[in-house]
């Protein structure tokens, strides 16, 4: 901190002017790659234990298709329906699907060709990323398996904005329905 001013932002004006800066130097020194999944971690973590309405979406990789078909978009529903139900779900070796209708609820949902969205409220911290990676993991491997390909299908992990306010709900589940 400057002791004249007050400030701990006075040596922004030094940086601008090409002075060294060695938190800059180091974080050039770390991939784009490492940085972007420590980011993902803290938004992780973060999204963990915020309560509340959430904006959840993904998109293909390499703007594919995630939906080939209608089958493949009853799957993905199919899937989180069983996650959210109020009765045991099974699959197809007899195990049973993890109950998290305690955990989260389900306000809209749209699913076109190559992304979906979802509005979602997370009832108890972790919610949320429980049932979004049990659903996008079972999804890839069914896709996978039925189209003969391998690999990831998703553009990286889900990504989520929060929903604030009643009018930003309203606006959110409006803008899920209405995108096709």
């Amino acid at each position: 901190q400057n002791p004249q001013s007050g400030s701990r932002y006075d040596n922004v004006t030094s940086v601008a002017k090409g002075a060294p800066n060695p938190h800059i130097e180091v974080l050039n020194r770390h991939t784009k790659r490492g940085c972007m999944e420590f980011m993902a971690y803290l938004n992780t973590r973060r999204r963990q234990r915020r309560l509340g309405a959430f904006h959840v979406y993904n998109r293909a990789r390499d703007e594919r298709r995630m939906f080939v078909d209608d089958d493949d978009r009853f799957v993905f529903e199919d899937m989180m329906n069983r996650h959210l139900s109020d009765r045991p779900s099974f699959d197809s070796r007899g195990r049973q699907y993890e109950n998290l209708r305690d955990s989260v609820r389900l306000y809209a949902r749209c699913l076109p060709t190559s992304h979906f969205h979802n509005v979602l409220e997370q009832l108890r911290p972790g919610g949320m990323d429980r049932l979004m990676r049990r659903v996008l993991g079972a999804y890839v491997q069914h896709f996978n398996a039925r189209h003969g390909l391998s690999g990831p299908i998703f553009a990286g992990p889900f990504r989520d904005k929060p929903i604030a306010t009643p009018e930003q709900f309203r606006w959110r589940v409006a803008y899920v329905h209405d995108n096709h």
